[in-house]
């Protein structure tokens, strides 16, 4: 079956469309694209050079009951225009749906709807100095975004953003200018307050230490060696960007994929990306140390960039990703001429990983505050990553509370209990991990 969305008039049509399906029978089909910008032959579309509209059916696109709407914060009064490829669905979960939309130094936000895209809220993760800034005002640098972002929902409906870090600049002359070498990638989730300039700060090379932890996913990663060029390949992107978010809705795991400059990786002038992943295993709180998916001899002269994962996690994450032998792209005529070119599938175990051996509980460590009366926590050491089983017992030996985190990597895990509906008196807590299990006394207050 084939039928046609129209674009909405006087604009002769859409273009950059994304798509995800939602329902029993995944016939509910929900758009966004853009009305097409006037540099590619389109007009303006109620006021708005690039018009990012919404669409919906209920019958697998045989009709339309919504039809290129503009949802409310995203019109002409409050953009003055999208362009292609700033926005990104995230996987549906049941009817919890959201986009992102990202183009650099206006705002950055989340569009969520709870009901299956009847209503909508707008939620701003990167706040501007502006959407509509006067280029012929001295400005100077500022923090923003490069546009390269990924969305996603996790078990509890919390939305999930990663985004590049990239520093802007206004001079006055009439012009906005970014810097191609900004280094770091950004996170951003529903309980955290939006980022602003002074989140992102206007270093270019040196987020660590100037980002909060708590929004520095990532950066270039310091192995001694050196970066040959401070001005790397264009992809309009952040030295560490490209991300892709996934989430484990059996094991509750946060991963985030991107593609980064990677020192030790060169062709004697410039240095190679690789594809580089994290994981969170409590909600993108604290992240697992750097890993280098392409750290081996075959990739000593591969360009890997534009990860590309599946939501479908089962007992591997599924991804590919581009490749040739040359920093940079062709595309843009810029880096280097048309080159082969391959398209590489990867599958990763997930990190509930290997079990040849047994993991031991190395410590349960800093209970605290002890006496509790609201939140207790515990730092909890593991050798390997497990999944673990939690639980507070009473002076009878009766389970009043439990829980199942997966500890996705061997090293310190906190652990957070609400233990304000107990009454008071004296408990311990067990902690057991495959035939392992340790256990501290507390008191609740």
């Amino acid at each position: 079956m084939e039928n046609t969305l129209t674009g909405p008039s006087p604009s002769p049509g859409t273009v950059w469309p994304r798509m995800i399906t939602t329902g029993e029978n995944n016939d509910i089909i929900h758009v966004i694209a853009l009305t097409m910008p006037v540099a590619n032959g389109g007009v303006e579309y109620e006021g708005q050079d690039g018009a990012i509209t919404y669409s919906r059916s209920s019958d697998g696109g045989e009709t339309w009951e919504i039809q290129h709407e503009i949802l409310p914060g995203m019109g002409a009064d409050d953009f003055p225009g999208f362009s292609a490829d700033t926005y990104d669905w995230a996987p549906a979960v049941g009817d919890v749906l959201a986009f992102s939309v990202s183009v650099g130094r206006t705002d950055g936000f989340v569009m969520k709807s709870e009901d299956g895209g009847d209503t909508w809220e707008k939620i701003i993760f990167y706040e501007s100095l502006g959407n509509f800034l006067d280029p012929n005002i001295v400005i100077g640098d500022f923090g923003g975004t490069d546009g390269y972002q990924s969305v996603v929902i996790d078990d509890n409906g919390m939305v999930h953003v990663a985004v590049g870090r990239q520093v802007h600049s206004a001079p006055g002359d009439g012009s906005f200018y970014y810097y191609p070498y900004s280094n770091g990638l950004l996170y951003w989730n529903e309980s955290m307050p939006p980022m602003d300039t002074t989140i992102i700060t206007s270093e270019i090379l040196e987020p660590a230490g100037l980002v909060p932890d708590a929004y520095l996913l990532a950066e270039v990663y310091d192995n001694g060696e050196e970066m040959l060029e401070l001005a790397p390949p264009n992809y309009y992107a952040s030295l560490t960007s490209m991300p892709e978010l996934v989430f484990d809705h059996e094991l509750k795991i946060l991963y985030c994929f991107y593609s980064a400059i990677t020192l030790g990786y060169d062709n004697g002038l410039l240095n190679y990306r690789h594809i580089w992943y994290r994981f969170s295993d409590d909600y993108g709180q604290t992240w697992s140390p750097y890993t280098d998916l392409n750290d081996n001899f075959l990739n000593l002269f591969s360009e890997n960039v534009y990860p590309s994962v599946s939501p479908t996690v089962n007992e591997y994450v599924h991804m590919i990703y581009q490749t040739d032998n040359t920093p940079g792209g062709a595309v843009r005529g810029e880096n280097h001429p048309y080159d082969d070119n391959n398209i590489t599938y990867l599958s990763m175990g997930t990190v509930t990983g290997i079990h040849e051996a047994q993991a031991n509980l190395v410590g349960l460590e800093q209970l605290y505050p002890n006496p509790a009366s609201h939140t207790l926590h515990a730092v909890v050491n593991v050798d390997k990553a497990v999944q673990a089983r939690i639980s507070l017992v009473n002076l009878l030996g009766q389970e009043v509370l439990t829980d199942t985190r997966y500890l996705g990597y061997a090293g310190a895990h906190l652990l957070k209990m609400n233990v304000a509906d107990l009454q008071a008196g004296v408990y311990f807590m067990h902690v057991k991990a495959e035939n392992n299990t340790i256990a501290r006394k507390f008191i609740v207050e």
